[in-house]
């Protein structure tokens, strides 16, 4: 006997036609449609489970559409070369950055004053006076950095 070959494969099978249907027994149609998850109601007649695999069959076939119409506008910016654009190294010196931190200081002690007069603090508000005194903390190392000129 011959061995099968290695690009051996299932044949390819094409939907049953009206006229293998209608061939066809009732309990043939009806284990077809069980192994198609068709829900048909046990009674039905021949013709009844006929129909309903032939809608199967044609749903199927016809290709899904998306729900949602396709988008052609980003494809076509993916597609458009891009302009050419330059790297722009922006530099602060040292005057700069410290007047950001002092800023990003004032707002966090404001916040730290308003959070600790507030009279019934919850949870919330225990980690936003923890989170603003470490931001405070961050900010001085920043600056006193700055001013030793690293």
């Amino acid at each position: 006997m011959d061995k099968p070959s290695s690009k051996w494969s299932l044949p390819l099978v094409a939907y049953p036609t009206d006229e293998d249907y209608n061939n066809w027994t009732l309990d043939q149609l009806l284990r077809e449609s069980i192994n198609r998850g068709i829900k048909l109601a046990q009674n039905k007649s021949k013709q009844v489970r006929i129909e309903a695999l032939k809608k199967y069959d044609a749903e199927k076939k016809r290709p899904i559409l998306p729900k949602f119409p396709i988008l052609i506008s980003p494809q076509k910016r993916l597609i458009q070369p891009k302009p050419i654009q330059k790297k722009i190294k922006v530099e602060m010196d040292d005057l700069e950055r410290l007047k950001i931190l002092n800023t990003e200081i004032e707002k966090s002690t404001q916040k730290l004053e308003m959070l600790k007069q507030k009279p019934d603090k919850d949870k919330n508000d225990m980690d936003d006076i923890q989170d603003c005194l470490k931001d405070l903390e961050f900010y001085r190392l920043q600056k006193e950095r700055i001013r030793q000129g690293k």
